[in-house]
């Protein structure tokens, strides 16, 4: 049997069963799933933004050579965070290798983990890139 002069143009139509139609069916149950979810991200986020106790700064320098306390903010400044105060007010003491380095942050941006290793990652020439805030002691 030979047929000539017949083609099919055009979008495929769904198949019964399709992820399409039982959405259709369903009344759009994905929507509702999806403003749930982003309802939970935004409140998430809403959570993790105010910077309670977190207390301003009074003077920046750069660093100029490295230490312990230019590789805890270089660690903090790489995932978008002024400094430990700051990362403390909104998510607490962050986890640290017994040597002391901060083993694992949360992104400011978006909250997702970064870990980092138990030896330096400051290399000498991302030092100058740190910034060291200065804060004024509260006298009572």
């Amino acid at each position: 049997m030979e047929v000539s002069g017949f083609a099919v143009t055009g979008v495929k139509a769904p198949v019964a069963g399709s992820t399409f139609q039982r959405r259709a069916k369903s009344g759009g149950a994905r929507k509702s799933e999806r403003e749930s979810k982003e309802e939970y991200y935004r409140e998430e986020k809403d959570a993790g933004t105010p910077e309670r106790d977190a207390p301003k700064p009074t003077g920046l320098a750069r660093a100029k050579h490295w230490s312990d306390a230019v590789e805890e903010n270089f660690r903090l400044q790489r995932v978008g965070w002024r400094d430990i105060y700051e990362y403390e007010s909104v998510h607490g003491e962050p986890k640290r290798w017994p040597s002391g380095y901060i083993s694992c942050l949360r992104t400011k941006q978006t909250g997702y983990y970064t870990y980092w290793q138990n030896e330096r990652e400051c290399m000498d020439k991302d030092v100058p890139k740190v910034k060291l805030y200065r804060y004024t002691s509260k006298k009572k």
